[in-house]
């Protein structure tokens, strides 16, 4: 065999080796996986966490937001600027309706909207009580949470109040069965926008109500 034949097939014998070695190093940069590209989904995900909304939160922050305008949140008839005979003329008459010296009005109730109204002498309404039935879940404990430290609390026989300002002229109230050792965080009963200056009796001497 001529020295240029031996030559020839040298050449291509290492041409050979070396593009087979450059495919598997290329077939190998393919295979390696990106770390950096396996981490960005979980740092997305927890630099993203799901969040769950606070329906109480949000209740309670209707009710606070309505209570200076002189509503509750099931009922569009505020306080102070409202007569009895408007709300009869839209919903009809009440199915109860009675006077309660302690509370210094007669209250009429609506028990298919779940509202009571109280009614001054001249038919003025100075309270709205609410028992919405979502007030059920809220505990005392979450009313402190979200609206802070009350301006008062009253405890009573039966209920314990929570009272806050709402506005200038009203209160809102938060009645819940009284606290006690088998039940220390009890659960809302109801809550009422009230206007003390609407209990009050000028002629009489009477000083009305404030909680």
């Amino acid at each position: 065999m001529s020295k240029r034949l031996m030559f020839i097939i040298a050449l291509l014998l290492f041409s050979l080796v070396l593009f087979v070695g450059c495919a598997s190093n290329k077939q190998g940069t393919l295979e390696q996986p990106d770390p950096q590209a396996a981490k960005n989904p979980t740092e997305s995900s927890n630099s993203n966490p799901v969040q769950i909304p606070d329906v109480q939160a949000a209740l309670l922050n209707e009710i606070k937001q309505l209570a200076p305008q002189g509503k509750i949140i099931n009922c569009e008839f505020p306080i102070e600027t409202t007569v009895i005979e408007t709300v009869k003329q839209k919903w009809g008459d009440p199915d109860k309706e009675e006077y309660i010296a302690a509370a210094k009005g007669r209250y009429a109730t609506y028990s298919i909207h779940n509202v009571a109204f109280g009614i001054n002498k001249g038919s003025q309404i100075f309270d709205v009580r609410s028992f919405d039935n979502r007030l059920k879940e809220l505990k005392m404990s979450k009313v402190k949470e979200v609206l802070g430290t009350p301006e008062n609390t009253h405890h009573y026989d039966t209920e314990d109040m929570l009272v806050y300002k709402a506005g200038e002229k009203y209160q809102l109230l938060f009645i819940f069965p009284k606290a006690t050792q088998q039940n220390p965080d009890p659960q809302l009963d109801h809550y009422n926008v009230f206007y003390p200056q609407g209990t009050v009796n000028s002629m009489a001497g009477d000083p009305g109500i404030k909680y």
